[in-house]
């Protein structure tokens, strides 16, 4: 885990949610993400933003909660029926944001590449995780073993439709 990474991702929205598992490990991220952060002291809020950097007096500026971690997020190291998720060698940048093209099977999702980045690793792998409680679909980062962050898949909006098609058509 890049912390400094991890810093610059949450200050991009200003958002920090931090939440603690049943097994007593604390995850930080916002409503996209949630990353792992085993094997570090506890934090609070405070002491998170302030190891992310971020200046005190200004702290009224982000958005932050200390929840439970969601109790219908499956962080079983493996099951059976998780899909290998590719990243695409291509990328989009849609109003200024760069966004990675992830490939399960028949289905296709995008996620900020930012968001990439606390964990990319050689050893990190993507995943499509249908959470049994729920049905909700999940894209969980593994590094070798370990669940190291859980995304939000991301389908693109009405906008971003038409704009690659858009594009597309353009092109041929």
């Amino acid at each position: 885990m890049n912390f400094k990474k991890l810093g610059s991702v949450l200050s991009k929205r200003k958002m920090l949610n931090l939440s603690l598992d049943s097994e007593g490990v604390q995850w930080a991220g916002d409503n996209l993400a949630m990353y792992e952060l085993s094997g570090m002291p506890a934090f609070t809020i405070d002491t998170l933003l302030f190891v992310f950097g971020v200046n005190m007096e200004k702290k009224d500026a982000w958005l932050t909660k200390e929840t439970i971690f969601p109790a219908d997020y499956d962080t079983t190291l493996e099951i059976t029926d998780d899909l290998p998720i590719t990243i695409d060698e291509n990328s989009i940048c849609y109003h200024g944001t760069q966004y990675s093209l992830l490939h399960a099977v028949d289905r296709c999702f995008v996620l900020p590449d930012r968001y990439l980045m606390p964990i990319w690793s050689d050893q990190m792998h993507l995943f499509l995780r249908v959470m049994p409680k729920t049905g909700e679909m999940k894209i969980i980062a593994k590094e070798g073993l370990f669940i190291s962050a859980i995304f939000e898949p991301i389908k693109a909006d009405q906008d971003l439709r038409d704009w690659l098609i858009k594009t597309n058509n353009a092109i041929w």
